[in-house]
C-alpha cells in the first residue's frame, strides 16, 4: 500500500517518475497505461512510492512527443483511493500537464535486473 500518499489524499500534486513500461489495462485492453518507478513529489522531492501505474489519455502528450522506457516524466494528478482485490490503495487520477523531463535508460535497466533478482528469490 502507498501509505505516503495519505497526506495528499484528495489533493492535486505535481509528481515525477521514471517510465519502466507502457502497456494496457488488464480489464480494458484499449486503455493504455504507463508504469513508473522512483515516484516523487516534484516540488518537495519526497519519495511517494516505489512504483505506480497511471492511465494514459489520448491528449496527454503533444503529438510530436513519443514516450519511451527510461523517460523521466512530470505530471499533475489527484491522489485518490481505489479498490484492489486485497483492500484499498492510493493512486494518481485525473493526470494532466504531462511533460518529458529527461531520458535515462540506465535507470530502467538497473531496476529490471533488481526486479528479476527479487522475483527469483
Amino acid at each position: 500500500m502507498r501509505t505516503k500518499l495519505t497526506r495528499y489524499l484528495h489533493q492535486t500534486i505535481e509528481v515525477r517518475g521514471t517510465v519502466t513500461s507502457i502497456g494496457t489495462n488488464k480489464k480494458n485492453k484499449k486503455q493504455k497505461c504507463i508504469s513508473l518507478i522512483n515516484v516523487k513529489h516534484n516540488i518537495f522531492q519526497e519519495d511517494l512510492c516505489d512504483h505506480t501505474w497511471i492511465r494514459v489519455g489520448k491528449r496527454m502528450f503533444a503529438e510530436d512527443e513519443e514516450i519511451q522506457r527510461g523517460d523521466v516524466i512530470k505530471f499533475h494528478a489527484k491522489v485518490k483511493t481505489y479498490q484492489k482485490s486485497n483492500g484499498v490503495d492510493y493512486g494518481f487520477f485525473y493526470v494532466s500537464k504531462v511533460k518529458i523531463v529527461n531520458r535515462d535508460l540506465k535507470l530502467v535497466q538497473d531496476w529490471s535486473v533488481k526486479r528479476e533478482e527479487f522475483c527469483t528469490v
